[in-house]
């Protein structure tokens, strides 16, 4: 709804912050149709990695989401790999492999440092993806690398250990970045000696070595430490976790609530340093049983949406088991008829808002941009009311919570009742009762009645009785003076309790301590 005069400047910069988006997110909105044709006819392309390793099954629309890489490999007429469709890695490690395929099918980087070998394996997770221009799962290693040295005092280890973790930061690498300033810290501090660091093999980190002395010498109270800030927001004479990631920056930056405040779009990072992330003692059985069933024969699972002939898509089974239990579930070959023949018709459902589901399987990222002119804004706005519809039927949580953000985002600086009475009523019919969404719906146009936005009279030409109990526990919250529902808007994955109130799912509630 409206925000006072006071906030206006902070609600800019969120602006500003998100239209560093814009153009990937209009880009993304036309590749989702692309995407869907491709998946019309797709296939599982076959990897063996190492010399002696089984070989593992992946369709290859999955790996060309992750990297411009796969996509030039597999061109069929252009490279044996893409004719056959198969590759092969020799010199590659099956470990790294093996959380690389994890993330793709999961998007969780299912590692956190807590040792020696973990942190190798992360320095290994970001050389890979380095090597294959795969800058998402570079950036979760990254950040995992970063949380894991601002917790650390390296001057204790001894000097087998400082060199092997020197051994994998190439030279000009964030990650190398990293330890050489931490060395220059000690060094510049007195808590380490040049006889001690002439043993550790840092020539090739010479020039980071030397910068971070700089930066010391020339700021007197700079600090190589709380890299990742305090609750999203850049310390004071302190680096920043966005210095070290790679690629386009609207990858990463997802809002501000000022100048220095940005959070990832990563699973490794967390606002607290909770135990909601699992480490790598705790997932590796799951990492292992998703390699297992890749080496079986894996398949393509044919969808049907709507009844109007349009031709299906072909998505691995896997992928879909990783989005909901639902689907694990559906295909069960002992089961269920669509388990057997694998496949799967949605007669009932809106194959826009399955376009939109199946960008985002593929890709972790929602093509829809809520911008033009009214109209256009309100059909876009429908449109994500049958998104989260949908990910509500197949229990589809983080869907659900990335098109939640974008209602956020819109309800922030826009009255509910501004939309055109017939999408707003379209809208209200499409929202489950008793839902998270029923609630925001609810909330929003109780603020507007409290706003005298909307007169009772006018009130009572919207469609409010579908989401009857909500509007009334609104009504009461209003009383307990409803806190703006976007106004601590801060990460994806982590919302503070008036934002996160309207997310679903476990690792949402994390509790935060507000910054």
């Amino acid at each position: 709804g409206p925000y006072p005069a006071q906030q206006r400047d902070a609600v800019a910069q969120i602006n500003t912050a998100h239209q560093l988006q814009h153009g990937r997110l209009k880009a993304a909105n036309s590749r989702s149709h692309e995407a869907n044709r491709k998946l019309q006819k797709d296939r599982l392309i076959t990897i063996t990695i190492g010399k002696n390793n089984e070989p593992i099954q992946l369709q290859q629309k999955t790996l060309e989401a992750a990297s411009e890489w796969f996509t030039v490999a597999l061109k069929r007429h252009t490279f044996v790999e893409g004719d056959n469709g198969k590759l092969n890695f020799p010199e590659d490690c099956y470990d790294v492999w093996s959380l690389f395929v994890y993330w793709m099918i999961n998007h969780d980087f299912a590692v956190q440092v807590k040792d020696e070998a973990s942190l190798k394996l992360v320095q290994q997770c970001w050389i890979f993806g380095d090597k294959y221009d795969i800058k998402r799962f570079q950036n979760e290693a990254m950040l995992a690398f970063i949380r894991y040295f601002d917790g650390i005092d390296i001057t204790v280890w001894s000097q087998e250990r400082i060199n092997a973790t020197l051994d994998f930061c190439p030279s000009g690498s964030p990650l190398g970045r990293v330890v050489a300033e931490d060395l220059a810290q000690h060094i510049h501090s007195g808590r380490m000696t040049w006889d001690a660091i002439s043993r550790f093999n840092m020539g090739h980190l010479w020039e980071e070595f030397c910068g971070a002395l700089s930066k010391l010498k020339l700021h007197r109270y700079w600090s190589f430490s709380e890299r990742l800030g305090k609750h999203g927001v850049q310390q004071a004479n302190r680096p920043f976790w966005t210095a070290y990631l790679v690629g386009d920056p609207s990858m990463w930056e997802v809002g501000r609530r000022s100048q220095a405040t940005y959070l990832p779009i990563t699973t490794i990072y967390q606002i607290t340093h909770s135990n909601t992330q699992p480490g790598m003692a705790d997932s590796k059985p799951q990492v292992a049983d998703l390699w297992k069933s890749l080496q079986t024969q894996d398949r393509l699972i044919k969808i049907t949406i709507g009844t109007d002939g349009s031709p299906p898509i072909f998505i691995q089974q896997k992928t879909l088991e990783s989005v909901a239990p639902w689907f694990a579930n559906a295909l069960k070959r002992d089961t269920f008829i669509e388990g057997q023949t694998g496949t799967l018709h949605f007669p009932a459902d809106d194959q826009e808002a399955w376009k939109v589901l199946v960008y985002w399987i593929m890709n972790r990222e929602v093509a829809i941009k809520v911008e033009g002119t009214t109209e256009a804004k309100a059909n876009t706005l429908v449109l994500c009311a049958k998104c989260w519809a949908l990910g509500d039927k197949y229990d589809i949580a983080v869907f659900q919570n990335e098109i939640m953000k974008i209602f956020l985002r819109h309800f922030h600086r826009n009255c509910a009742c501004d939309l055109p009475r017939e999408a707003l009523n379209q809208i209200l019919t499409i929202c489950p009762p008793d839902s998270k969404l029923a609630e925001l719906l609810a909330a929003e146009i109780v603020r507007d009645l409290g706003e005298q936005d909307i007169e009772w009279s006018t009130l009572r030409l919207l469609d409010v009785g579908h989401i009857w109990s909500s509007f009334c526990k609104a009504q009461e919250d209003r009383l307990d003076e409803y806190v703006d529902s976007a106004d601590e808007f801060l990460s994806p994955t982590f919302m503070l309790c008036d934002g996160g109130r309207f997310m679903v799912g476990d690792k949402v509630m994390a509790e935060i301590e507000k910054a």
